[in-house]
């Protein structure tokens, strides 16, 4: 097992698709006790937090012959992850059941907030943000997947992506 330094953004299902592991294997391995001790959901990570991924991760890619000369198509598939946020005003049911649509998912249609306001939806694991819209208001939430901390967590550190909002 060789250890990993979590960075900003990293998250458990999007690690075991960049190096090719199995997430609950890795997850239960008796290396990485100490991390599970401390981050009871696998889907929670901090920067500097170390996870034990195998040796041999990434090495069985599978191959693909090249043509020279001509035109070679590939498709990725990535795994998907569900994405869940809660949105809250002092008004307790300014955000329950409104019709969002995401940007970068303009296939999913129909998608609506729970009755706590909480936005639900399925995004491949290399999706690193989210362009959220509420469709009556038009107000919008750029989303930085991955990137927030442990809710338990001080965070001192930045990301590249900054989580926004847009009100019209």
């Amino acid at each position: 097992m060789q250890p990993y330094v979590i960075r900003q953004g990293d998250f458990l299902d999007q690690l075991a698709h960049q190096f090719g592991f199995d997430v609950d294997t890795v997850w239960n391995d008796p290396a990485n006790g100490k991390l599970t001790a401390i981050r009871k959901d696998p889907n929670i990570l901090a920067p500097t937090d170390v996870l034990y991924i195998p040796d041999d991760a990434g090495s069985t890619s599978p191959v693909h012959k090249l043509s020279t000369g001509q035109t070679n198509t590939f498709v990725a598939d990535p795994p998907k992850v569900t994405i869940s946020v809660r949105f809250a005003d002092t008004d307790a049911s300014s955000y329950a059941s409104k019709a969002f649509t995401v940007a970068e998912l303009a296939d999913i249609t129909g998608l609506t907030t729970d009755g706590d306001g909480v936005a639900s939806f399925q995004a491949p694991v290399t999706m690193t943000t989210a362009t959220l819209t509420f469709t009556e208001s038009g107000e919008t939430w750029t989303l930085c997947i991955g990137s927030l901390d442990p809710v338990d967590t001080i965070s001192a550190f930045s990301s590249d992506c900054r989580t926004s909002a847009t009100f019209r």
